[in-house]
């Protein structure tokens, strides 16, 4: 196969590994080239229905289109552990234990296409860029308002607002989720 082919795939399946969802060929697939051409900017611009990416258990690089219909906890500025990189508790991660944490800031956002909907986490690149507010303007609110003050400005930014996101999804038993 080489990129640019047209192909049908049959026998296959999509299964997990650390996350990341994997096709799967083994003695019962078969591929077979079509004689069609489709240009891959096409193919990687096809938005997908949310539920989609639920059912199949993820993709890599999807792209999704929906609305903001709740800005969940841990949102906002966070601290994350120095060793493993993960959103401290309360000052405490869940592999190290009680750490000096180091600040980031990240939207976790559930939006919604009318079919489906899946939990987007959105890095500090990505956050400062859909914001237009840095972290330290952020870091700013929250030592004059609180954190409080921050989770409301992105609540109120994004609500009810349609958002086009792209990134790897992976679905478990708790929903699917794009990062």
């Amino acid at each position: 196969i080489s990129e640019g082919d047209v192909v049908s795939i049959s026998g296959a399946y999509i299964k997990s590994w650390q996350g990341a969802p994997q096709l799967v060929f083994d003695e019962n697939a078969s591929v077979e080239q079509l004689d069609e051409s489709m240009p891959v900017e096409q193919v990687a611009s096809q938005i997908s229905p949310m539920y989609k990416v639920v059912e199949t258990g993820g993709g890599v690089d999807v792209p999704l289109e929906g609305v903001v219909i709740e800005i969940q906890r841990g949102s906002g500025l966070i601290e994350r552990c120095p060793e493993c990189n993960r959103a401290l508790r309360e000052g405490v991660c869940i592999i190290d234990g009680d750490v000096e944490g180091k600040p980031d800031l990240r939207i976790k956002a559930v939006v919604d296409d009318g079919n489906g909907a899946v939990t987007a986490i959105m890095d500090r690149s990505v956050t400062e860029k859909l914001m237009d507010t840095t972290m330290e303007e952020y870091q700013e609110l929250a030592d004059e308002q609180g954190n409080e003050a921050v989770e409301q400005a992105i609540m109120d930014r994004l609500i009810a607002h349609p958002v086009y996101i792209r990134g790897n999804a992976l679905s478990d038993e708790y929903g699917g989720t794009v990062i």
